[in-house]
């Protein structure tokens, strides 16, 4: 019995040490730019560590605003989002409307260099940033972040740091104070999530509540209304301090996975599943009023 007891001991010290796995490796290392809009180049950035990031960069004309995609988990712009792919509509919609992209895979991921690791999310971003704001003459006002899940850990990391955006959309964002439990929670159920999440260390440094009550760059926040990563307490919590922040709040039907995929131009519902046409009409109308050049 004792032996037992040391052992499990023994096991959640050991999870005392581990950062919750929210990226994961996705994608091909193979980066092919078939079926993306025309005129679209390999991109690259390279971390502080040395590490290259790759991707892509979807130009739209001289001087254009450019989007930096933020992604979510299993996400890779070699192969789409998870096994549904996606992404290149989206890409071509926003060129549509006079906007550049630049999806850049985190490391580990598609056909990035090095492991896929937590730690390290703050310093990819970083070198996304600093890569599209070369594709920008240096202007942050003419760089929209476009974050998805994952990608808004990412983005107040930046926000953090200093980056100011001339926008900001958040789609089924997070929080890094409860995406572990969460995230454990769905995995192994209530009672053993529980236990779980405690001992895991939270995967980034920044909360994206303290950044959304204080940063003056404009934000849509796109929630969804039934998310496992986002409870209804956290999520009615995080929409109040963007709201009282000045920021604009959307609660969309469905839930983390559907908002996900919406958010690259996939609709998946308990009927059918497919490309859809278009932004969400939020997100275009706050984009002609904060994004457009």
């Amino acid at each position: 019995m004792k032996a037992a007891v040391r052992s499990v001991l023994g096991a959640l010290l050991l999870l005392q040490a581990c950062m919750a796995p929210v990226v994961a490796p996705a994608g091909s290392d193979e980066l092919l730019l078939d079926g993306f809009p025309e005129g679209t180049a390999v991109a690259e950035a390279e971390a502080p560590d040395g590490t290259t990031l790759r991707g892509v960069f979807v130009p739209a004309g001289a001087d254009a605003p450019v989007v930096l995609h933020l992604l979510p988990r299993e996400a890779s712009i070699t192969t789409g989002i998870g096994a549904f792919g996606g992404m290149k509509q989206t890409l071509a919609t926003l060129r549509e409307l006079g906007f550049a992209s630049l999806v850049l895979d985190y490391r580990g991921v598609g056909a990035s260099d090095g492991s896929p690791s937590p730690r390290d999310l703050a310093d990819d971003g970083w070198a996304m940033w600093q890569a599209a704001l070369e594709r920008s003459s240096g202007d942050p006002s003419t760089v929209v972040l476009r974050a998805t899940s994952l990608g808004s850990l990412v983005a107040a990391e930046l926000l953090e740091r200093g980056a100011r955006p001339a926008a900001l959309v958040l789609f089924a964002p997070v929080r890094t104070e409860t995406v572990a439990a969460n995230g454990a929670r769905e995995r192994y159920g209530s009672l053993l999530g529980t236990l779980v999440g405690a001992f895991l260390r939270s995967p980034t440094t920044s909360s994206l509540d303290d950044v959304l009550e204080r940063t003056e760059v404009p934000t849509l926040l796109v929630a969804a209304a039934d998310d496992v990563y986002l409870p209804a307490l956290e999520r009615d919590e995080l929409v109040r301090i963007a709201q009282a922040a000045g920021h604009r709040t959307v609660v969309h039907d469905g839930d983390h996975g559907q908002l996900t995929l919406r958010a690259y131009n996939f609709e998946l519902t308990a009927l059918r599943g497919g490309v859809v046409e278009g932004l969400l009409e939020a997100e275009q109308g706050f984009l002609e009023l904060y994004g457009m050049p």
